[in-house]
């Protein structure tokens, strides 16, 4: 399987965050449910943005996609030493519910739209392959919602949500409600201070292999 993203380092505030997440998800799912968070809760790629649906990539393609996307990547500069991220807290399930649900924040509005950009660069080079998941067409980048996923349950908290009024968003990505505030802090309080990524490469995960392409400065912004 292949994945393209941006890591997401460890940090004391990165933990933090991902307790909250967890209690969070726990209060949702009910308090006996078995919520798991850690830096491998991104399916052993550790904390980060996804820029893609996972795909198969078959060895004849691996060479071409990854030469044909650092191509295209060359020409995106970036303007921000950092990715910024929302206050609070999402739940998110893969397309059509069920399984697993996560928690994390969300990609700020204003980094998002850079991830867009990238994700449909991404997802263009893939389908000019013809190794697109059947289903996500290459313009499906603006329905994207890029976040960081830092805990996870097979407990099913949509009820919970549904209770609560809280909107479920659903895409080709998948799942997502923005759980609000006032809902969050009757799990725990929120860590303080902003919460940030530094934006230093764009991994592809082929397999077991990573593959960086450092992520180049552009002018302005």
């Amino acid at each position: 399987a292949t994945l393209v993203f941006l890591p997401v380092p460890s940090s004391k505030r990165w933990h933090a965050q991902a307790e909250h997440s967890a209690s969070v998800l726990r209060h949702l799912a009910g308090e006996a449910s078995l919520v798991e968070g850690s830096p491998e809760a991104g399916g052993g790629v550790g904390w980060h943005v996804s820029l893609s649906p996972m795909f198969l990539l078959r060895q004849q393609f691996i060479r071409p996609f990854l030469s044909r996307l650092e191509k295209a990547l060359g020409s995106d500069g970036i303007h921000e030493d950092s990715l910024d991220f929302d206050s609070g807290v999402e739940v998110l399930a893969p397309p059509g519910g069920g399984g697993r649900y996560f928690a994390g924040p969300a990609v700020s509005e204003a980094s998002a739209q850079w991830c867009r950009k990238v994700t449909a660069t991404v997802l263009r080079v893939a389908g000019d392959l013809g190794v697109l998941p059947s289903g996500m067409q290459a313009t499906a980048a603006s329905g994207s919602r890029p976040h960081c996923s830092l805990s996870w349950t097979l407990a099913n908290p949509e009820a919970a949500l549904a209770a609560a009024g809280v909107e479920r968003k659903e895409t080709p990505w998948g799942i997502a409600w923005h759980v609000p505030s006032s809902l969050a802090q009757k799990a725990a309080d929120a860590p303080e201070g902003f919460l940030q990524a530094p934006l230093r490469c764009l991994r592809v995960k082929v397999g077991e292999r990573p593959h960086d392409f450092p992520l180049r400065r552009g002018h302005g912004g």
